[in-house]
């Protein structure tokens, strides 16, 4: 592991447990999500500035991080990345919908690396929310999937993995819960 993800490893894991943060439905220490997201990318890329700013990418949006603090820790080219994976909309007084629209635009603009990471985190974040909450994953994995079919930059095997875990947690869904997303998942189809 180079200087540069490990420094990245160490200041997002310390700056996630500052805040006490878990995973919302195993309990889990946050780092495994963050663990998760950069193994799944290892498989695609040995990028050091991608797989640090994975380290990094929930730093923005879930903790007192900001990015003039990543640029100075791990270097712009980071700081831009985890920049390219935070949403754009933290803050915004505006619905759920307006607001995942106004973050999926700045996703899209991102380069490759922001796609993979993007991804990568959407693939981790999906697993076994149809069990856990079938109530938000109706929702939630509506958002993923419009999201990751619109992230087409970085590697493709990634995507389309991506996808298919985001439809196999959809199938998980009880009939009933499923049957009324259809009319917005069929143009995916």
């Amino acid at each position: 592991m180079s200087q540069l993800i490990y420094s990245a490893q160490v200041y997002a894991v310390n700056h996630h447990r500052a805040i006490k943060h878990m995973r919302k439905y195993s309990g889990l220490k946050y780092e495994s999500h963050l663990i998760t997201v950069v193994k799944i990318l290892t498989q695609f890329t040995q990028d050091e500035e991608t797989l640090a700013a994975a380290w990094c990418h929930d730093l923005l949006e879930d903790t007192p991080v900001t990015r003039v603090m990543v640029e100075y820790q791990l270097g712009y080219d980071v700081a831009e990345l985890v920049e390219g994976v935070s949403d754009i909309s933290t803050g915004m007084d505006l619905p759920r919908r307006e607001r995942k629209a106004l973050d999926h635009l700045h996703y899209v603009d991102g380069d490759c690396r922001v796609h993979d990471i993007k991804v990568a985190d959407a693939l981790n974040n999906c697993k076994g929310i149809a069990t856990h909450d079938p109530k938000f994953a109706k929702v939630y994995l509506l958002e993923k999937l419009r999201l990751v079919h619109g992230l087409t930059k970085g590697h493709p095997d990634l995507r389309d993995w991506a996808l298919c875990v985001i439809w196999d947690e959809i199938f998980r869904l009880p009939p009933n819960i499923r049957e009324k997303m259809e009319p917005e998942f069929l143009p995916f189809l």
